[in-house]
């Protein structure tokens, strides 16, 4: 959805391809085909050779292997970075990148103690992160990371101010985007990204976007790096690197500065990357929600993906936009909610009216925001 949405922002027509005949994305394409590329991969490649670009929007690293395949043999380019995916999908291979270039991270386990964070290997795992403070709850989860099929990954659970930034390279150069400040659910899972053209003064972000640059070159990646990480006292600690556009931040980034990732993910590719004036300069909130009868839930990814037929609509409850499949005397709806202002001051106000013409229309009388429960246990 986000890279449909990213791709009719810019002005391109979208084909969508998931064999998930009823995948969220395809109400936000122009052409949408239920299909398999590795079952039928000789319609896949005809598809992807007619294409200006093709952006994978997939944890099947089979497939993204497929494919990194396939187009080394056509014109058509491919705006992913199947390496440097591979690599940050794996906590382990990651942590030794981290470790390899003396990136600040979080303590490992158990040098690290209690409290903890326990998550599945594989950052791409359906089961959500965890944190613990005994051992009897660190042994429950680690039991349903196993029988899932994963392996889990713990360590130092570091508090402080989330931040999430984003760079793109060419494989030799970067080009560093704006930073924002991050906020998950009670499953770790992202709900809400507050984004802000004045962030990147604040010193904890500068670091970030350095450290940031530092890892997509030491990877060599071609593509986008998402990093991840904590601001404790001016300082940046890595917490998560994502090789793929992950939701929300890419949304953020263009309401924000009038910069979207895929067109200079085209730029990177067929000429030399090249830093890009901000258009625009707005403080931008963006964040999840699911309305259920009365309720009203800020909600992470998981939640959301279960979307139905999501359109865009501008201006909708006072917003500046939502991507929802919201319709008048609908009891169930999710959504995502963008809402900017001439400062972060200005994006609040404009919110919570936003949220206020939700909960008037819609009947709401509980509106849930949830945050993770970091806590010590006796």
């Amino acid at each position: 959805m986000e890279c449909a949405y990213l791709a009719k922002k810019a002005g391109y027509g979208v084909t969508v391809i998931d064999r998930d005949d009823s995948a969220p994305a395809r109400t936000m394409a122009d052409r949408f085909y239920a299909m398999d590329p590795l079952k039928n991969p000789a319609s896949a490649k005809a598809l992807f050779s007619g294409a200006g670009a093709v952006v994978p929007a997939t944890g099947n690293i089979e497939l993204l292997r497929e494919m990194d395949r396939v187009f080394k043999g056509i014109d058509t380019p491919l705006l992913f970075d199947v390496a440097a995916y591979s690599a940050a999908a794996s906590k382990t291979i990651s942590r030794r990148l981290l470790d390899g270039i003396g990136i600040p991270a979080p303590a490992m386990w158990p040098e690290c103690g209690f409290p903890a964070v326990v998550k599945p290997m594989d950052s791409h795992s359906r089961i959500p992160t965890s944190v613990v403070n005994t051992l009897d709850e660190l042994r429950s989860i680690d039991e349903h990371i196993v029988l899932a099929g994963d392996d889990s990954f713990i360590q130092e659970c570091v508090p402080g101010t989330k931040m999430v930034t984003c760079v793109i390279g060419n494989g030799e150069r970067t080009l560093p985007c704006i930073s924002g400040e991050l906020e998950v659910d009670d499953g770790f899972d992202k709900k809400r990204v507050r984004c802000d053209p004045t962030i990147n003064s604040r010193p904890a972000a500068a670091k970030l976007s350095k450290l940031a640059r530092d890892i997509a070159e030491a990877m060599s990646v071609v593509g986008p790096l998402f990093v991840e990480g904590t601001e404790i006292q001016d300082e940046a600690v890595i917490l998560d690197i994502d090789a793929c556009v992950v939701s929300m931040m890419p949304t953020a980034i263009l309401h924000s500065t009038g910069f979207n990732l895929l067109e200079v993910l085209m730029a990177a590719r067929v000429k030399d990357i090249k830093p890009v004036a901000p258009r625009v300069k707005r403080a931008t909130i963006c964040e999840h929600i699911l309305v259920t009868d009365d309720r009203l839930r800020f909600c992470g990814n998981r939640e959301f993906s279960r979307i139905s037929c999501p359109r865009i609509h501008e201006g909708l409850f006072g917003s500046t936009e939502i991507i929802t499949d919201y319709a008048p005397g609908l009891r169930t709806w999710r959504a995502t909610l963008v809402t900017t202002g001439s400062d972060m001051g200005d994006a609040e106000r404009k919110r919570a009216e936003c949220i206020e013409n939700i909960v008037s229309e819609c009947g709401i009388t509980l509106i849930e925001d949830p945050k993770p429960r970091i806590g010590t246990s006796n």
